[in-house]
């Protein structure tokens, strides 16, 4: 069987932007910079041919992750704890969010 793996959508982009921004999934379709978004959702399954460029999991992830955003200098109080409390199962998918937003800046901001 192959391996099925959930890829996400420009349309699932749009529901969830539409949600947290309170606003009608029209209106999150017409924002200006709307492409960009679905690059960013599909970097992470580029391929040419039969060879992708991220065929492993944690290498998609990491492209996924770094789409737009730059870490912010190590904070190792915070960042450590964390690091640990991922690598042991024990956080929420939404103390994770978070903290990835505490941690980032948009990579315009970073220069």
């Amino acid at each position: 069987m192959a391996d099925e793996r959930w890829t996400p959508t420009l349309e699932g982009y749009i529901d969830a932007a539409s949600f947290v921004l309170r606003s009608s999934r029209e209106s999150v379709r017409r924002l200006p910079r709307i492409a960009l978004a679905e690059s960013a959702i599909h970097a992470p399954f580029a391929s040419f041919g039969a060879d992708t460029a991220y065929s492993d999991l944690a290498d998609q992830a990491a492209i996924l992750a770094a789409n737009g955003v730059a870490w912010k200098p190590p904070d190792v109080e915070v960042d450590a704890g964390m690091v640990e409390r991922v690598a042991t199962g024990n956080v929420g998918d939404d103390e994770l969010v978070a903290w990835i937003r505490q941690r980032t800046l948009e990579k315009r901001d970073a220069e």
